[in-house]
């Protein structure tokens, strides 16, 4: 997602303006934005407006809630209309996963893309593969109660597509950690603040960041609250450089909102590993990547056969053994408990999309509107 728009305004009702106070939460819990709309002492607002670029992924909490002055506005309600719009480019799947089988070398699959809520001139880049394993490095770290310590120097080459950093906590030990990650600027030799994370009560913070700026990074850890006086802890970095191993037919000329279009993906497979990682870059008209959709590379590992029956359950099977799977199936983006092979969805179900990832088998993913079929 390139940006995340959300507008509140509140509608007047039988002459009288209510008060609404908002409050906007990113994926980690942190507040990103409040303000109050509406009636006021001095002159209303009728509505408000936040927008973030590049937002976080994961789940955004919005709040709103009626002022508790209310009454000082001679309102006893508060109507209001809340609207939010994504911009950016898009798949139904939360992320674009491929199976192939063991020897292949080379794969081209046709997907189908969507823009979001607003015009956008765009181009498209494929990004990767790297296998999901390589680039680790483990740095043993005692991070003291109240001490702001140096961690692990990082070097990020120009191919790199992303960057990694966690903070493992061996022992599971109570605490509160925060996490910073500096760059040293090339024009003036001083380290900058580039990322942090600083989610409260845990010592698991981390940071991710696609397509990082080359150079030399470092990571500081801040021991906020440590009980114990002292823990012992691990920095795990990452470091995952692009191989130039997929590309993707371009588009050009500027999308319409909803429009959708088929894009064919073209991927060469290295000879080792199994699971990689790749992501198709959304670049806007000035070449700036504004967001990206992951992808992921299965090469060898069991598949599974999905089918549908007349009692909207769904059966999930081994394709080469039959045998049932215990899993989790996501129907439409909701996920469900595949039991013994079975998994029970709403009746009258519409199925547009189902998706299957389990590290035991290569990933399904289906995309259907049909209301009975075997797959």
């Amino acid at each position: 997602m390139s940006e995340l728009d959300i507008a509140l305004t509140v509608l007047e009702q039988d002459k009288t303006m209510g008060r609404a106070l908002i409050y906007v939460y990113d994926p980690d819990g942190q507040k990103e934005y409040e303000d109050a709309v509406g009636a006021d002492y001095l002159s209303p607002k009728e509505s408000i407006s936040f927008k973030t670029p590049q937002p976080k992924s994961g789940i955004w909490e919005v709040v709103v809630a009626s002022d508790y002055d209310l009454s000082n506005f001679d309102a006893a309600k508060t109507f209001y209309e809340l609207n939010v719009q994504a911009a950016g480019v898009f798949t139904n799947f939360k992320e674009l996963a491929l199976w192939v089988p063991e020897g292949e070398k080379y794969i081209s699959r046709e997907i189908m893309l969507k823009n979001g809520a607003k015009p956008f001139n765009v181009r498209l880049e494929g990004m990767g593969l790297a296998e999901q394993n390589e680039g680790i490095e483990l740095t043993k770290v005692s991070v003291r109660d109240g001490e702001f310590i140096k961690g692990p120097e990082i070097s990020v080459p120009q191919n790199t597509m992303s960057l990694r950093i966690d903070i493992i906590d061996p022992d599971d030990c109570n605490g509160d950690v925060d996490l910073y990650l500096y760059r040293k600027n090339p024009e003036t030799g001083l380290y900058e603040e580039t990322a942090y994370s600083t989610k409260i009560d845990v010592l698991h913070e981390s940071i991710y960041l696609m397509n990082p700026k080359p150079g030399e990074y470092v990571v500081y850890i801040d021991g906020f609250s440590i009980p114990d006086t002292v823990a012992e802890l691990y920095v795990k970095t990452q470091v995952l450089r692009d191989k130039r191993n997929v590309y993707i037919q371009d588009i050009s000329g500027e999308l319409e909102p909803e429009q959708q279009w088929k894009s064919r993906l073209y991927i060469n497979i290295t000879p080792i590993g199994s699971t990689f990682t790749g992501y198709i870059a959304v670049k806007d008209e000035s070449g700036d990547e504004i967001s990206q959709i992951p992808l992921k590379l299965v090469v060898g590992k069991k598949q599974l056969a999905v089918h549908r029956h007349s009692d909207d359950s769904i059966a999930v099977r081994e394709k080469d053994t039959n045998n049932p799977v215990d899993t989790v199936i996501l129907v439409n983006g909701i996920e469900y408990a595949v039991i013994n092979g079975k998994a029970v969805i709403p009746t009258d179900t519409i199925i547009q999309t189902i998706e299957i990832y389990d590290e035991r088998y290569g990933p399904v993913i289906l995309e259907t509107t049909m209301e009975d079929v075997a797959f």
